[in-house]
């Protein structure tokens, strides 16, 4: 359970320190495209929906950067914005499967909620509240961790490592020290692998 949540968490951890170390503007949507990419071709039934929260929680993000600047609240309202996504996408995409009847839409969100949560409520909307409340903590905390992250990431720069003066003239010559050991029967084997295991 929340296996997406925990996965969009990572991402706001990552896009907000990244942010620190490279100001361009549009960061935040440019990589969300990238990663919305990346997931059409993963080997997975799921692709679609995954592809727009991604999209979505990205654009999310931008827009809160944008209006708010690079600050605490911008960064921690993008946040919770890009987290609270995931809900907002389970709730539209229960009305396009039960339409506007909200007795079966009601219905299936208390049991959703109250499945994710093990609790029991006589009022509809707690729940989903209770829900929300969650993915509102884990964006402010996602928030506060990439912002922590991104700061200590500017305090120590990354200082390279030089070559040697053998590895340089090996490199030149173009020797190296370990070739890699390919196969193409290891190859054939996970593509197989692959297509055996989508299979089942």
């Amino acid at each position: 359970p929340f296996a997406g949540s925990i996965l969009t968490a990572i991402g706001i951890m990552l896009l907000i320190s990244v942010s620190y170390l490279w100001r361009e503007k549009g960061l935040f949507w440019r990589a969300g495209l990238v990663c919305a990419l990346m997931k059409s071709v993963s080997p997975s039934a799921l692709i679609f929906g995954p592809m727009i929260a991604i999209l979505s929680e990205a654009i999310l993000i931008e827009l809160s950067v944008r209006l708010l600047g690079k600050t605490w609240a911008g960064y921690i309202i993008g946040g919770i914005l890009a987290m609270s996504w995931s809900l907002f996408q389970r709730i539209s995409n229960l009305i396009i499967v039960y339409g506007l009847n909200m007795v079966d839409l009601y219905t299936n969100l208390t049991l959703y909620a109250q499945k994710q949560l093990n609790i029991q409520s006589d009022h509809v909307w707690m729940p989903i509240f209770l829900l929300w409340l969650f993915y509102l903590s884990a964006g402010i905390i996602a928030s506060i961790a990439g912002i922590m992250i991104g700061r200590r990431a500017v305090r120590q720069p990354f200082v390279p490592e030089g070559l040697e003066t053998k590895q340089i003239l090996d490199l030149q010559k173009g020797k190296k020290e370990q070739p890699f050991k390919w196969s193409v029967a290891w190859l054939f084997t996970n593509l197989l692998a692959m297509i055996t295991s989508l299979f089942l």
